[in-house]
């Protein structure tokens, strides 16, 4: 808040803000300033995902039936954070892991979520903050999409994403590419996985921040889309306490 009040341009981490109050000010504040505000939700920048938007933006795999999201990660990393076992809502696998696939299918999808559907526990590691979970996301085009995360003790990493469409499968692997599903056999897409996927999207989202600043345009992640993917986040952590859907 106090950077758009000073008229400096912002690429914003995710996640936005803890809570809906803070998400709030932040978008309030750059609107009235009107500065560029980005949010920071690099998996939108890596080859695979990119490449997938352009296959479904195409219209070549026909409408987007669903889609699912996986990530499973080692939770407790020697990196991890103390506040990420101990906040409930600053930390923990979802906020921290699984939104990057809501926002995938969210971008992937091109539409609001209406409602979410959740499950989300610490069973594994038993800490105050969540350490696996389920959503369900129904969308307002009809669609739906599920996002499974996982912060194992004892595992393998997952980061792939499986759309079902009219005419045809797509499967998004983070450092494996795309494929596609046709005729009962899947075909890579040569090209589609990046020697080093981690550093080339973080430039990628580097160069459309500058490139948003310098020609005064909508950045590709806007700042109202992060506050929905938040909201998004806060209703599928209601939803896993009340046992119930909840409406956005």
């Amino acid at each position: 808040v106090d950077a758009a009040r000073a008229g400096k341009h912002i690429l914003l981490e995710k996640p936005k803000a803890t809570r809906s109050e803070g998400c709030n000010q932040i978008l309030d504040a750059a609107n009235k300033a009107g500065i560029c505000l980005m949010m920071g939700h690099t998996m939108q920048f890596m080859r695979s995902s990119s490449i997938v938007k352009e296959i479904i933006d195409s219209g070549e795999l026909g409408e987007i039936i669903y889609g699912t999201g996986i990530v499973a990660k080692e939770w407790l990393t020697p990196n991890r954070k103390d506040w990420h076992r101990e906040d409930p809502i600053g930390g923990g696998i979802l906020i921290t892991m699984g939104i990057h696939y809501i926002d995938l299918l969210t971008w992937w999808f091109n539409s609001r979520v209406s409602s979410v559907r959740a499950s989300i526990s610490n069973r594994i590691h038993g800490d105050p903050a969540d350490d696996s979970g389920m959503i369900l996301l129904q969308y307002e085009k009809g669609t739906s999409g599920t996002v499974i995360n996982t912060g194992y003790k004892k595992g393998a990493e997952i980061f792939r994403a499986t759309l079902t469409c009219t005419k045809g499968m797509l499967q998004s692997e983070m450092f494996g590419g795309v494929h596609i599903g046709k005729n009962n056999a899947w075909k890579y897409l040569p090209d589609s996985a990046s020697p080093d996927t981690e550093h080339e999207a973080l430039l990628n989202e580097w160069k459309t921040f500058t490139r948003a600043v310098e020609t005064n345009t909508s950045p590709q992640v806007t700042g109202a889309y992060g506050k929905h993917i938040m909201e998004i986040v806060f209703a599928a952590r209601e939803s896993s306490t009340q046992s119930k859907e909840i409406w956005i």
